[in-house]
C-alpha cells in the first residue's frame, strides 16, 4: 500500500508543477518582476510601484497591476476616492505563480 500513496503524492506534485508552469508561462517579464518585487517586500508593496526615476513605466505598471489583480495573483488596496492602487499584496495564487507553494 505505501507504493500507491507515493504514486498519488508524485502525481499531485507533477500536476501542481504543471499548473505553476502554465501560470508563470502566461505572465510577461514585467509582471513576474512586479510579483517578485512584492515578494521581496514581504508579500506586500506600497505605492509607488515603478522604478524610481522611470515615470514612463508608470502606465505600464498600472496595467500590469490590473492584469495581475484580474488573475487573482495580487490583492489591490486602492486610495480612498480614487482608482489608484495604494498597496498590493500577493495572494496564494501569486505565490504559486512564483513557485513558492
Amino acid at each position: 500500500m505505501p507504493h500507491k500513496a507515493a504514486f498519488v503524492h508524485t502525481d499531485w506534485q507533477a500536476s501542481t508543477h504543471q499548473r505553476e508552469q502554465r501560470m508563470s508561462g502566461d505572465l510577461t517579464e514585467h509582471q513576474i518582476e512586479l510579483l517578485s518585487r512584492v515578494l521581496q517586500h514581504g508579500g506586500t508593496l506600497a505605492s509607488p510601484f515603478g522604478h524610481p526615476g522611470e515615470d514612463s513605466l508608470l502606465e505600464e505598471v498600472l496595467e500590469d497591476i490590473d492584469t495581475l489583480e484580474a488573475r487573482r495573483l495580487i490583492r489591490v488596496d486602492r486610495t480612498r476616492g480614487s482608482d489608484e492602487p495604494e498597496r498590493i499584496t500577493l495572494t496564494p495564487e501569486g505565490y504559486d505563480a512564483l513557485g513558492m507553494a
